[in-house]
């Protein structure tokens, strides 16, 4: 009787852990963080962003591979550290929550056009679409081997 119960639990254990991996589940969270990202960065830029890859340790620090930004540059990496309590208390926004930006190995094209415009300058244009500012960056930007 005692092994036919342990045999049973033992099958609804494997059936459980064929239904829900916790490995799809990851895979979904960096896959919606991937969007997030990718779409915040583009209103910042008023450019398409793309992203690769997002992933990390999640609570705390997000890890974004391969990034390039239209007419600027790429990373290979970035990190965003953020503190995860002003991120819930924030209701979810990242910006107001972030500690620190680490961009490591990027390589930017900074060029000054006949106009005598800098192309990054575009990140600081003021935004005539009538939507709300995003909260205020008050971290730390670091550049690595750029």
């Amino acid at each position: 009787m005692k092994k036919a119960l342990i045999f049973f639990l033992l099958i609804i254990t494997a059936s459980f852990s064929f239904a829900f991996s916790p490995q799809e589940w990851k895979d979904s969270l960096d896959q919606s963080i991937k969007a997030d990202a990718e779409k915040n960065f583009s209103d910042l830029f008023k450019h398409k962003v793309t992203i690769r890859s997002a992933g990390g340790i999640i609570v705390g620090q997000i890890i974004l591979e391969d990034v390039y930004f239209p007419e600027i540059g790429r990373a290979p990496r970035i990190i965003l550290s953020f503190n995860p309590v002003k991120y819930l208390y924030k209701n979810r926004d990242i910006i107001p929550a972030l500690t620190k930006i680490t961009v490591e190995n990027g390589e930017f094209d900074v060029i000054r056009d006949k106009k005598n415009r800098w192309n990054i300058l575009s990140i600081f244009q003021e935004d005539k679409s009538g939507k709300a500012a995003p909260p205020p960056f008050s971290g730390k930007l670091i550049f690595k081997n750029c």
